[in-house]
């Protein structure tokens, strides 16, 4: 579990990455993305209600369900980029641009 703030730090760094173009939509997308990953600190005050203990086999559980779906989500962002960086690299080619343009960061 402590592994989440570090595992945080590069998610942030990958996301904004991501979102090159234009300043605004970088500004808007990062404020959203950061506003959604706050919504765990919420939730973490119901996730581990006294009565669930001592092992709060259940809360671990639902952190456990929370980091596959992190890292499930995480995957298809990554295969989604990737298909998006062949498509650029397929319609420079068509153009006849030797010069490597924008690609996402994978």
């Amino acid at each position: 579990m402590a592994q989440s703030n570090s595992a945080h730090v590069l998610i942030t760094t990958w996301e904004s990455n991501i979102f090159a173009r234009p300043p605004s939509k970088r500004a808007v997308c990062f404020s959203l993305i950061n506003a959604l990953q706050q919504l765990g600190n919420i939730a973490g005050s119901y996730v581990w209600p006294a009565n669930w203990g001592p092992t709060y086999r259940y809360s671990y559980t639902i952190v456990i369900a929370g980091y596959v779906a992190a890292i499930a989500m995480t995957w298809i962002l990554r295969q989604h980029l990737k298909t998006l960086n062949k498509k650029l690299e397929k319609e420079e080619q068509e153009q006849g641009i030797k010069e490597k343009g924008f690609r996402y960061v994978l």
